[in-house]
């Protein structure tokens, strides 16, 4: 049965295959992800990079404070710059990032959730979407076994917990 478990770390102290965010619009194609310092990785690259010590693993996610804004890097990432991001857009993106964790076997994730929240968007409806999305990749792939996702907001943490037991009860 595939699980899938929050911890909370405002910095990953525990090693971390790969932070999961979408893109900016640098070029790279929908469904590429960031490695540790922002720069663009393609599906199934994750493991060989990080094996050839090109992704750090477990640096600190001040790297990711670089970003301007989360939100309109998902808002890039799913073709909706400049536009609201909705609960379908965000499904999208999560999946995306369920997809790269399965190609590559990624067992423990940086997932900032708390800024993947977009403006206007509440907590608890972002939330629900992310877990329906994990339910519906779960059932399609029965391939991730277990994803430990460290996000830094102790109140998302608990909230996303939460969240996803219900869905995935």
């Amino acid at each position: 049965m595939t699980t899938c478990q929050f911890i909370h770390q405002t910095t990953p102290t525990i090693p971390v295959d790969a932070i999961l965010l979408p893109v900016t619009g640098s070029g790279h194609p929908v469904g590429s992800w960031t490695d540790l310092h922002g720069h663009g990785i393609l599906k199934g690259a994750v493991a060989e990079r990080a094996t050839q010590g090109d992704i750090p693993v477990g640096m600190a996610v001040i790297e990711l404070t670089r970003l301007e804004s989360v939100s309109a890097v998902i808002r890039a990432a799913v073709g909706l710059e400049g536009k609201p991001v909705t609960e379908a857009a965000l499904r999208k993106a999560f999946y995306y990032g369920l997809m790269v964790a399965e190609a590559n076997q990624l067992k423990t994730v940086w997932m900032p959730l708390e800024d993947w929240l977009p403006d206007g968007l509440q907590k608890e409806t972002a939330l629900q979407a992310l877990a329906e999305s994990f339910r519906r990749f779960r059932s399609e792939s029965g391939l991730l076994e277990t994803l430990t996702i460290a996000t830094g907001d102790q109140t998302v943490r608990e909230l996303a917990s939460a969240r996803f037991a219900s869905v995935l009860a």
